[in-house]
């Protein structure tokens, strides 16, 4: 899984066992984050904007680099999977006019590292009328029942949600590393480790409001975000803003926190046997966690294990390349909006044979 944020990619190698469709005990066997080179960074955000052979010279040197450091994996577990799902990198998501494109070459994944690979993995959803996003329900369900609320502090602040009869819905609510590692780096910091620099800023009102304006919450429609659309609408808003860096950092987690406290009071009323489980690479900013905290008392904050923390939604690939295997929907309609449930994933075979969805 590469995430919008563009720090690194992350690997989950999961092992299932699976009796009548249905997981009965899953494993991380093993995890790492191979962090992005400076230059590649550069060149997948520069990506949207380029011509078609930049486009797709990208798409091959990422397919090389997953699939060399898949190979790598798998030689160190000693574990052959049964398939590699890669997510890939999102360059241009637009479900509204029905696509959503992600790179990192398939066929170069399975000839490097020798195995299936099952990828494309939002175009079905898409196809019938959904976002294609959020995907993280899916691990949620299958991976970490028993929360009223999941959040996911990637590039991209998500939300679910599962209602008392047990249906799941979930929305992108808020940019959220994107817009922290984008300030941090004005200071020649990768980020902002626990939250620090924002914890010493000032609040600034005016920007916190501006911040919230592009999205109306709280959201009752599936809804997701384009990191092409969040640098648009949100870059120009903190680089025109008269502040330092602390202080839209300030300004940018209460907007992050805030935001959550306003999408679950949207849907239900807060009691205190609630439970929220935070995920994702900002779970890590005990700033950020503070002020959600403050946002949606009384109900439980939940950090599970770093391993959990850093690698769930590169488990989260895992589900749904797993659940693609055995013919079952790996997105819902409830989350997405699509007309019904579907199976999503393009299958390459290693050998070079490409079976039909």
């Amino acid at each position: 899984m590469s995430g919008s944020s563009l720090d690194a990619i992350d690997y989950a190698l999961v092992r299932f066992e699976v009796s009548d469709n249905s997981i009965e005990r899953w494993d991380l066997i093993s995890s790492h984050s191979e962090p992005l080179r400076p230059e590649l960074r550069t060149q997948l955000s520069e990506l949207p904007s380029a011509d078609l052979s930049a486009f797709f010279e990208a798409d091959v040197e990422l397919g090389k680099l997953i699939g060399s450091q898949c190979k790598e994996i798998i030689d160190q577990s000693g574990f052959v999977p049964d398939a590699i799902a890669s997510h890939g990198h999102t360059i241009l998501h637009n479900p509204t006019q029905g696509y959503s494109v992600q790179i990192g070459n398939p066929a170069h994944i399975a000839h490097l590292a020798g195995c299936n690979v099952v990828s494309d993995l939002r175009m079905s959803d898409v196809a019938a009328g959904g976002q294609g996003a959020p995907l993280a329900p899916v691990a949620e369900r299958y991976l970490f029942p028993g929360y009223d609320f999941y959040l996911n502090l990637g590039g991209i602040a998500n939300l679910s949600y599962f209602t008392q009869d047990r249906n799941v819905v979930a929305w992108d609510i808020a940019p959220a590393n994107q817009l922290l590692n984008f300030l941090a780096r004005k200071v020649g910091l990768p980020y902002d480790n626990g939250g620090m620099l924002a914890r010493n800023g000032h609040l600034h009102e005016a920007l916190i409001e501006s911040l919230k304006a592009p999205i109306s919450l709280p959201l009752h429609q599936a809804f997701s975000l384009d990191n092409t659309w969040v640098q648009e609408q949100y870059l120009p808003l903190l680089e025109n803003f008269h502040a330092s860096v602390a202080d839209k950092l300030a300004a940018v987690t209460e907007f992050i926190a805030s935001s959550v406290g306003r999408q679950i009071d949207g849907h239900c009323e807060r009691n205190a046997k609630m439970k929220l489980l935070v995920s994702g690479g900002g779970a890590h900013n005990s700033f950020l966690i503070e002020r959600i905290k403050d946002h949606i008392a009384p109900i439980q904050l939940i950090l599970p294990a770093t391993a959990v923390i850093d690698f769930k939604e590169a488990m989260l690939m895992s589900v749904c390349g797993m659940l693609r295997l055995l013919g079952i929907p790996n997105s819902f309609t409830s989350v997405t909006g699509a007309s019904y449930d579907t199976i999503n994933g393009q299958l390459t075979m290693h050998n070079g044979n490409l079976m039909d969805r």
